[in-house]
């Protein structure tokens, strides 16, 4: 009965290593920050905060756009809060045009418009960091 037993325990152990090793270790910081439009024109919030919000209105992202024939490139950064509060900005600033090539899907954007009624992006800030990834 006591071999049974050891038997038992033993076969248990083994496959609990040996499903362990299966599972991803997921470590380290993490924060997805939702968009948050304030009143005095500043718009945050991470790419996945935003895809992955409780609900069906938040986003937020900045894209350039270039055309063969016209040498201006020009970007633009748009968002929406949870409220269904927009914001739309552009940008001629050849600055946040390269600063918008540099984001990637876990982004943490920042971008400021002199008001809430001003359609230009003044200020982008893009953080890369592991603690946006989801």
């Amino acid at each position: 009965m006591k071999a049974k037993v050891h038997k038992l325990i033993s076969t248990a152990m083994l496959g609990l290593a040996l499903f362990s090793h299966s599972l991803p270790a997921w470590a380290g910081a993490s924060k997805i920050d939702r968009v948050f439009i304030s009143s005095n024109g500043t718009v945050s919030g991470s790419l996945p905060g935003a895809r992955y919000s409780g609900d069906d209105r938040q986003y937020i992202g900045c894209s350039h756009y270039r055309h063969s024939v016209n040498p201006n490139s020009f970007a633009w950064c748009s968002a929406q809060d949870k409220a269904g509060k927009t914001v739309l900005c552009t940008s001629f600033d050849p600055r946040i045009v390269d600063a918008v090539k540099g984001m990637t899907d876990s982004s943490h954007l920042t971008f400021r418009l002199p008001n809430l009624y001003s359609q230009t992006c003044t200020d982008l800030t893009i953080s890369n960091e592991s603690i946006y990834l989801r």
